[in-house]
């Protein structure tokens, strides 16, 4: 890869294990207004749109207002003990700033459980601008083409930093180098990573900053 002037980072799995809070939460709320017996890991099947954009989709619609209410409060309580920044990501992001490069976060979540992540884990002033999910699918793609009509960034200069197997395929079609975050998957799922994206897959957050740097 070329040196770089911009990094952008996925949330969830990249720089938070935070897929217990993602998926208690939904669970929950599924529980409470649709079906007691919602099995925990049938949620995953939904992934793609916002968690809302997920609930919308689940939820009877006379439940989804009082459903979305319960579910943004209750992830409030709930960050509190199952979100996790991963360790050496504040300095990691620290360095990134120090060496005077952009910095900017582009997830699939919704913007009102960013906002409330980010404010939770002291990360909202790393980033120069944000871009969220939709209601209605994974939306990676395009926004990383807006982030890059929006700042006028060359896309060989810049990089996303993601965990998942969509997020090397959205980035393929923007045209944007990925670095796979595999430190929050198990062995498994690593190497799909790298057979997707070989070459580019971290598996600790201490190969994440030594790959950084060199593209400092």
């Amino acid at each position: 890869m070329k040196k770089k002037e911009c990094f952008v980072f996925d949330f969830d799995g990249t720089l938070a294990d935070s897929d217990l809070l993602e998926q208690t939460t939904m669970v929950e709320t599924v529980r409470r207004y649709f079906d007691k017996d919602f099995p925990s890991e049938r949620i995953f099947s939904y992934y793609g749109p916002t968690e809302d954009g997920i609930l919308r989709k689940i939820l009877p619609q006379d439940k989804i207002e009082e459903g979305l209410s319960f579910f943004f409060d209750y992830y409030r309580q709930r960050q509190d003990d199952l979100l996790v920044p991963f360790d050496g990501i504040i300095p990691l992001l620290e360095d990134i700033k120090k060496h005077g490069k952009s910095l900017f976060l582009l997830t699939g979540r919704s913007r009102r459980t960013l906002d409330m992540s980010l404010d939770r884990m002291g990360l909202r002033d790393f980033f120069q601008s944000y871009y969220t999910g939709s209601l209605d699918g994974v939306n990676k793609t395009e926004n990383m083409s807006t982030l890059l009509k929006e700042h006028s960034l060359d896309k060989e200069k810049v990089l996303y930093i993601g965990d998942t197997l969509a997020d090397v395929d959205s980035m393929k079609k923007a045209g944007v180098d990925l670095l796979s975050a595999g430190y929050s998957h198990d062995v498994a799922y690593r190497w799909k990573l790298e057979e997707a994206n070989p070459g580019n897959v971290v598996s600790t957050i201490d190969e994440l900053k030594a790959c950084i740097h060199c593209l400092l």
